[in-house]
C-alpha cells in the first residue's frame, strides 16, 4: 500500500477537524441578554387629561409638578372637575418604566413612563366617592 502524500494527509486532517470545529461553535455560550433601558422621569411641570371609567363622559384636565429619582417620585397632582381639583401631594415609586403613586387624599395611580421620560399613561383609583379611570400627562415647559 502506497504512503499517503503530505497533501492527502492535510486533507484528511482538515476533514477530521471540521466536524469538531462545528461542534465547538454550537456549544459556545450565548452572549448575555442586554438589560432593559429604563427611562428617566423628567422633573417639572406636566399637563394632560383624565377620564372616568365609572362615570363615562366625566373627565377633565390633569396637572402635576413632579420631582423624581431613579426609584421614587413626588410632587403635586390635580384633576380638574374632580374631588382632586386642588393640587394634592403625591409620593410614589418608580421601577424601570412603571410608576406607582398615591396622593395625600388617597387616590392611587399606576402608570407607564414613555421611553423619553416625558409622558405617563395610566389609571387612577379613588375610594370615596368610588371612581376609577385613566389619565395621560406629558411634560410641558409651564403649566397654564
Amino acid at each position: 500500500m502506497p504512503m499517503p502524500t503530505s497533501r492527502a494527509l492535510r486533507r484528511i486532517f482538515v476533514a477530521a477537524l471540521l466536524p469538531m470545529a462545528a461542534l465547538a461553535a454550537s456549544c459556545a455560550p450565548e452572549p448575555p441578554a442586554t438589560a432593559p433601558t429604563c427611562p428617566a422621569l423628567q422633573a417639572g411641570a406636566w399637563s394632560g387629561s383624565w377620564a372616568s371609567a365609572t362615570n363615562p363622559g366625566i373627565g377633565g384636565g390633569a396637572l402635576a409638578q413632579l420631582v423624581a429619582t431613579s426609584t421614587s417620585v413626588g410632587g403635586t397632582f390635580s384633576l380638574s372637575g374632580s374631588v382632586l381639583g386642588q393640587p394634592a401631594m403625591i409620593t410614589g415609586t418608580i421601577s424601570c418604566d412603571k410608576v406607582q403613586a398615591i396622593t395625600s387624599d388617597g387616590i392611587t395611580m399606576s402608570g407607564t413612563i414613555s421611553p423619553a421620560g416625558d409622558a405617563i399613561s395610566g389609571t387612577y383609583n379613588l375610594r370615596t366617592p368610588a371612581d376609577h379611570g385613566a389619565f395621560d400627562i406629558e411634560k410641558v415647559d409651564t403649566v397654564a
